[in-house]
């Protein structure tokens, strides 16, 4: 909305604004569903841990526990951060 939009209705007109964001939204769900199947398929089929050893698969397999939680505690702080925000916020 604020850079060149590549047509000149595309600024005002807000529903074609919506339905080109909520196309583009389906395709990257549809692209993300497919990588995952994908990868589920080479897990399941080509993976074999005995010839794979340390390498960066392995090694994130390995510590995925580690990997899981830290990316939990940032998820909480990301949330938790703007909702202080705007309880302070809403305080004044």
């Amino acid at each position: 909305m604020y850079s060149m939009p590549p047509y000149p209705y595309l600024a005002t007109d807000y529903g074609t604004q919506l339905s080109l964001f909520t196309h583009h939204m389906w395709i990257g769900g549809f692209l993300i569903v497919g990588a995952a199947a994908h990868a589920a398929i080479f897990m399941v089929r080509d993976y074999d841990p005995t010839t794979r050893y340390n390498d960066l698969l392995d090694r994130v397999l390995r510590h995925r526990d580690a990997i899981i939680s830290h990316l939990n505690w940032v998820c909480i702080f990301y949330l938790d951060d703007p909702v202080h925000l705007l309880v302070s916020s809403a305080k004044l």
